[in-house]
Parts: C-alpha cells; sequence; structure tokens
C-alpha cells in the first residue's frame, strides 16, 4: 500500500504522483522479473493511528482505500487500473484510456477504469542537453 498525501504533505498532484509511481514500480519489477498488479485511485479516507495500548499501527481506511485494493486484483499481471477521479485529477503527462467498467465488491453499479499512459513526449522548450535552443 502506497498513500499519497497524508496531512500534512497533500500536493495538488499527488493523483498524478501515484500514476507515475506505480509505472516506475512497473519498471522495476520487470528488471527483477517479478509480477505486481497496482489499483490507483484518488479521494478522501482515513489516516491514523489505530489499535490498543498493546498494539497500535499506523493505517489507511475508507472507501478509495478498498476501491483500489478491487483494481489492483483486476490489473493485469505488471498492470496499472485507475478509477474515474484519479483521470480528471491527474495533470497532463499522462493520458488515460478508458476501459469497460467492472463489477466489484461492495458497490452496487459498475466502476468505470482507466488505464494510464505516459504522454508521448513533445519537443522540449529551452536549453537541450546538447546545449541548443529550442
Amino acid at each position: 500500500l502506497l498513500f499519497f498525501g497524508p496531512p500534512p504533505l497533500v500536493h495538488p498532484d499527488d493523483p498524478t504522483r501515484a500514476v507515475l509511481a506505480s509505472m516506475q514500480f512497473v519498471e522495476v519489477f520487470k528488471r527483477f522479473e517479478l509480477v505486481g498488479r497496482f489499483g490507483v485511485t484518488t479521494g478522501r479516507s482515513y489516516c491514523g493511528v489505530c489499535g490498543s495500548a498493546k498494539r497500535m499501527e499506523y493505517t489507511v481506511l475508507g472507501d478509495c482505500v478498498n476501491l483500489s485494493a478491487r483494481l489492483m486484483a483486476n490489473a493485469p499481471p505488471l498492470g496499472i487500473l485507475c478509477d474515474e477521479d484519479t483521470s480528471r485529477h491527474s495533470t497532463g503527462e499522462i493520458v488515460y484510456k478508458a476501459l469497460a467498467p467492472i463489477r466489484v465488491k461492495g458497490k452496487a453499479n459498475p466502476i468505470p477504469i482507466f488505464r494510464p499512459m505516459l504522454k508521448e513526449s513533445v519537443e522540449p522548450i529551452g536549453l537541450t542537453s546538447d546545449r541548443k535552443i529550442h
């Protein structure tokens, strides 16, 4: 479980950061010949200490956490699935392909899902690595 944006470390581009981190994990998993699946959701959740004096742990709870687990379970090997809120709140370096909605435990209606992809790189503006100005 990776969690982006716990108070007071919230950033307006946390959905983008989470997707980009998942993309980097896919590359690391490939390099080590591991298999992983990733589900990224955006929303409000509870984060804090739960438990008793004998056993406490920092945790994250909420609908978006549960949905993330459901997306992860439905993702293909080395794949990333995102919810609609993540696709709407991400910045421009990621584009999303809408996939067929899926049914998940705990939801009455099918959930729209999206596959993130890096936007094709655009030509740089400014000074390039070969010291030319664009």
